[in-house]
């Protein structure tokens, strides 16, 4: 497995620990700090310099509103709405919600966190930027799926307005396929063994990634979570093809996390920003 493969499924990696942290913060008792932000700052700050380039400065994206589709447990959010943005959260996850809704409680921000599938909400807000970190359109497995959640998203826009995404790339997966892996670490005094079992198809441009993650204390299963995730992969031409259809045209496309670089045939991961029109 790739470096690039391996940045690119700790994305989806990083959501699923955290619920799984959270279950056992519940039912063991464990420390309420388990049920902390996601340990993506650096991520977070990546997509607060781009809509920094593209609103001019810090302080204009600062008076800017911005909508966090697929927000989860807020970890994003929370991020941003202590560096003074203004900030929404949408998910489709009641569960994920409640513990996004306890985070702002305690640390008193002034986010709002609303229940709503990403392809087909509609708040009666608009708002200045979209993102959807963490390849939540990659979990858009069909085509009319990613149609309507960018429609769900452009409703919410004024014209200039941009969203920011991260996806699976096309070139990346069919370059440098998926393979199996087993992964062992340490968080917070206990042992996560994930093994990942990606089943791969070419036709629809989707790999259906198993995952089996336990967790250990004291030689003990606390937990064993099994789940499969879809997650589809997409090309430039595609992207281009979808925006044009639902009032985007592409502004930026990019290997994520590599601000000004051009997107190569083994990136695993790409970032692009779209422009409402």
């Amino acid at each position: 497995m790739t470096a690039r493969q391996e940045d690119a499924s700790s994305q989806e990696d990083s959501a699923l620990l955290e619920r799984v942290m959270q279950a056992l913060d519940r039912k063991h008792d464990l420390s309420k700090k388990i049920a902390r932000e996601p340990e993506t700052t650096e991520i977070v700050t990546q997509f607060v310099g781009r809509l920094e380039s593209a609103f001019g400065k810090l302080s204009a994206v600062r008076g800017k509103r911005i909508l966090d589709i697929g927000c989860g447990t807020g970890g994003h959010a929370l991020i941003w709405a202590k560096d003074g943005i203004d900030v929404a959260g949408l998910d489709m996850s009641p569960t994920m919600l409640k513990y996004a809704n306890e985070k702002v409680s305690e640390l008193e921000l002034p986010i709002s966190f609303i229940e709503g599938d990403v392809r087909s909400f509609n708040i009666g807000r608009k708002f200045d930027a979209v993102t959807a970190m963490f390849a939540v359109m990659s979990y858009q497995t069909q085509t009319e799926e990613i149609l309507s959640a960018l429609r769900s998203v452009r409703r919410h826009l004024e014209p200039g307005g941009l969203f920011l995404f991260d996806v699976w790339s096309g070139p990346g997966v069919i370059s440098d396929p998926p393979t199996e892996r087993v992964r062992s670490f340490m968080r917070d005094g206990i042992e996560i063994l994930r093994t990942v079992r990606p089943v791969h198809d070419v036709s629809s441009h989707v790999v259906k990634v198993h995952y089996d993650i336990l967790c250990i204390k004291d030689q003990k299963i606390l937990k064993r979570v099994k789940e499969v995730h879809g997650m589809r992969y997409l090309f430039p031409q595609e992207v281009a093809d979808f925006s044009s259809r639902t009032g985007f045209q592409i502004v930026v496309s990019e290997p994520f996390m590599k601000h000004g670089e051009s997107l190569r045939i083994d990136d695993w991961n790409v970032m692009f920003v779209l422009m409402a029109v």
